[in-house]
């Protein structure tokens, strides 16, 4: 009796084959994932993203230490970064943001994934289906979430963009290498591109 009963309530497992698989909030939220391929819910449904590249995890790398440097010095103000959060945007829909950072404050209380991060750092990976998901479908759905700074990461052109949160949409400041990051949500933090852009 007690191993139908474990039976009936073991969780999802999803895996590469699931992908476009229709599955419910809850068992997406319960399941467990094959690794190392990544999943999101879009619309009701499953997507499978295939592992980071060595050249997506050089470029992200420098990001998660930068920040996890300013959180260790500033734990007033800073109360996670976390890497792959799960963001839930809405009802069968849960998106994977890089690196998130969440603030110490009025969200403090709150459980990921309903949880709004403050920063998204989301590291560009080649190709127009990522392109198009990180840059056009996410900038969208994080400025409605009420994320007040998408930074987009641009490895291979060797740019920052930093989308900055207003009523209107999100306004672009476009960085070069040769520029330094800051943002107004973590006081004293400098990060000059130079240093952490590849350079080949």
């Amino acid at each position: 009796m007690a191993t139908l009963s474990q039976t009936a309530h073991s969780p999802l497992l999803l895996g590469p084959g699931d992908h476009g698989r229709a599955v419910s909030d809850e068992e997406f939220v319960g399941a467990e994932f094959e690794e190392p391929w990544r999943y999101e819910l879009v619309d009701g449904r499953i997507v499978v993203m295939w592992p980071d590249s060595e050249a997506y995890d050089d470029a992200s790398e420098p990001w998660r230490d930068c920040l996890g440097a300013y959180k260790l010095a500033h734990r007033d103000r800073v109360d996670k970064v976390v890497s792959e959060a799960w963001v839930r945007i809405g009802r069968g829909k849960y998106r994977i943001a890089d690196i998130t950072v969440y603030l110490s404050g009025s969200r403090s209380q709150q459980r990921r994934p309903d949880r709004v991060p403050e920063i998204v750092v989301e590291v560009l990976s080649p190709g127009a289906e990522t392109c198009e998901r990180d840059a056009v479908e996410k900038r969208s759905e994080y400025h409605g979430l009420g994320v007040l700074e998408y930074v987009l990461v641009g490895y291979e052109r060797k740019q920052v963009s930093v989308l900055t949160h207003s009523a209107q949409g999100y306004r672009e400041t476009v960085l070069a290498s040769a520029d330094t990051y800051q943002t107004p949500h973590l006081p004293g933090l400098l990060i000059p591109l130079n240093e952490i852009l590849p350079r080949s």
